[in-house]
């Protein structure tokens, strides 16, 4: 009997001997967006168990927990079910499944999960935690390091054909459709991705275009976008890449994605512009429109005169323009790039002095103060001032395909001064019509907009403007008044003379500060409170809130609402002397003022000032 028993551990001893032992050394992988940043160091199979390495990497102090539930799924369906968590080295930390795990203040920790063994012939796995609740989660672990894609590519998809010689479209108006269709090889059900399209404002709409696409099953988008011009766009995926395209109405851009984390995730582009897309795809414009690169901070030190200072920027800005004409890309986007170098030195020369201080404290040379900061931005905007910058005459963002570029749609207001006008009025018009329906008046003081299809935009955006206010006219509890004519010097006046012999509480605010928003919200409760209480609440916002957006919100702000002009505002801004929002205000029963608070510090002090403005 003992022999037997020896002999049949001899033998279950020599079958472990000679169990195949697999390794893959830093694996390819794909980390989930929606979890920490994880990369599998190590993959050890063998006929026991299954080991994945991991390093994790996440802010300091990040609590991680890994589940119980926690499995490794091959492309045959099967799951392997974790088994530990326990460290095999001294590098590594155990982790006890179920439990919360505190990363270091480093944010780095490594530690080995240890699964029910697979089979030594898998090609590929996918590590699969919480992935809703910030678990981890690790798709298309693969043993190639090149983090190509195993998906083979599809037939549609070989051999594209690409035009070097794309340029882009001349502006003019054509409403229409800008399709986009996305493929990524190796997507994975569950991954959950989203495709997103935003930055830029549609010609025609009040509102910035920001919209989440979900990747379908088989790793595909479709998306339709309402266009009236062809645009400069981004596209996006959370922890993959961040990109710019050109797309157009009635035209079709389809893009070909691999799920990796790398620069690689961008394969190819078919359709409307692809070539230029592609060469998009391989920039990073931030850096290469940067005027940085060329040494401009230490030319700017040595300056003495704001002459030489301006001709600094001006030198570097003409550098960067003869590089671009050497590269090899197409000529869209060299037009683009030559746009949004334009675009940079003219932000340059219109706001040197935020400029140049944003670059001494990135530099550490002072520690943030805002007095300090402001000190040193009214001094440096002594060092350029406009009397020393040469006229100047726009070379590429007054060109009939400037509107495709989004740097044409960010342009400083120095623009108005060194454009040309007349030369192309349609980019002019289509220019005012993005001002007037972002922020409710014209870009150009005096400008009249003559083309009839730009002109018919303003027309359809007023009607429903106007629509919009006679509903809330309707609603209860919400007055909504704007005085266009009434000169600055007499606006408050007015809005006092609406409020006779009430306590009265000014909010002046806007529908894009934080602490506006806050603010309103927080004041409901209050309001209701003293609904039967002789107090008007009275909210005033200017062109600094676009109109649209600001009807609706007032919608659920009860109170008389005013719109002001821009001189209108900055008027009551000055009688305040006020220069932050929300400002708050509280007038007694005989006019005098007994509060006033600049940014919100919560509902008690004001409460407060309102029962003893009410005695």
């Amino acid at each position: 009997m003992k022999k037997f028993l020896f002999a049949s551990l001899l033998a279950l001893g020599l079958c472990a001997c000679s169990m195949e032992k697999v390794a893959w050394e830093n694996p390819s992988s794909f980390v989930s967006p929606t979890g920490p940043s994880a990369t599998v160091t190590k993959v050890e199979m063998d006929g026991w168990q299954t080991i994945v390495h991991l390093e994790v990497t996440h802010r300091p102090n990040y609590w991680l927990k890994i589940d119980r539930g926690t499995v490794l799924r091959t492309d045959d369906g099967k799951e392997y079910a974790i088994k530990s968590g326990l460290k095999t080295d001294s590098t590594e930390t155990d982790v006890k499944l179920d439990a919360l795990f505190r990363l270091p203040e480093s944010g780095r920790a490594k530690f080995a999960l240890h699964f029910r063994p697979l089979p030594t012939s898998t090609q590929r796995m996918h590590l699969i935690g919480n992935c809703e609740d910030g678990g981890i989660c690790l798709w298309n672990i693969c043993k190639t390091q090149s983090r190509g894609h195993v998906e083979p590519l599809p037939d549609e998809w070989r051999d594209v054909q690409y035009d070097n010689s794309e340029t882009l479209p001349v502006a003019r108006i054509d409403s229409g459709v800008a399709r986009i269709n996305v493929k990524m090889l190796d997507y994975q059900p569950g991954m959950n991705l989203k495709f997103c399209i935003s930055g830029f404002r549609p010609l025609g709409s009040d509102e910035y275009f920001w919209q989440n696409f979900p990747f379908a099953d088989d790793g595909t988008v479709k998306a339709e976008i309402p266009l009236r011009i062809a645009r400069e766009a981004e596209i996006h995926i959370d922890g993959m890449f961040r990109k710019n395209i050109v797309i157009a109405p009635n035209q079709e851009t389809s893009i070909l994605l691999n799920a990796t984390n790398d620069s690689s995730a961008i394969v190819a582009f078919k359709g409307y512009l692809a070539k230029t897309d592609k060469d998009l795809a391989q920039l990073d414009v931030d850096k290469l429109n940067s005027f940085l690169q060329y040494g401009i901070m230490d030319s700017l030190e040595v300056c003495e005169t704001p002459e030489q200072r301006y001709n600094c920027i001006r030198m570097a800005f003409d550098r960067r323009i003869a590089d671009i004409q050497t590269m090899t890309y197409t000529p869209a986007v060299k037009e683009l790039l030559s746009m949004a170098a334009e675009k940079e030195f003219l932000t340059w020369v219109e706001s040197f002095g935020q400029r140049y201080v944003s670059y001494l404290h990135d530099q550490s040379r002072f520690r943030y103060n805002s007095k300090l900061w402001d000190n040193l931005r009214r001094l440096s905007e002594s060092l350029l001032p406009a009397s020393a910058c040469k006229p100047y005459k726009l070379q590429f963002l007054n060109s009939p395909t400037a509107p495709c570029c989004q740097d044409f749609w960010n342009m400083p207001f120095s623009i108005e001064r060194t454009a040309d006008k007349s030369k192309y009025p349609l980019i002019w018009d289509m220019l005012n019509v993005d001002w007037t329906l972002g922020y409710g008046n014209s870009y150009t003081q005096n400008y009249v907009i003559k083309d009839k299809q730009c002109r018919a935009l303003i027309d359809q955006f007023e009607a429903n403007r106007k629509r919009v206010a006679d509903e809330l006219k309707q609603q209860p509890g919400v007055y909504y008044t704007t005085y266009d004519t009434v000169p600055a010097r007499d606006i408050f006046s007015v809005i006092l003379g609406n409020c006779k012999s009430k306590v009265l509480f000014f909010c002046v605010w806007d529908t894009e500060t934080e602490p506006c928003l806050e603010g309103n919200k927080a004041l409901a409760s209050l309001k209701g409170s003293l609904a039967d209480k002789d107090i008007e609440f009275v909210y005033i916002t200017s062109t600094r809130s676009r109109p649209a957006k600001w009807q609706k919100m007032i919608a659920d702000i009860p109170g008389e609402h005013y719109y002001l002009t821009g001189p209108q505002f900055d008027y009551l801004m000055k009688k305040y002397e006020s220069e932050g929002i929300p400002t708050y205000v509280i007038y007694d029963k005989t006019g005098n003022r007994s509060f006033q608070s600049i940014g919100f510090h919560g509902v008690e002090p004001i409460r407060q000032a309102i029962e003893e403005a009410l005695k």
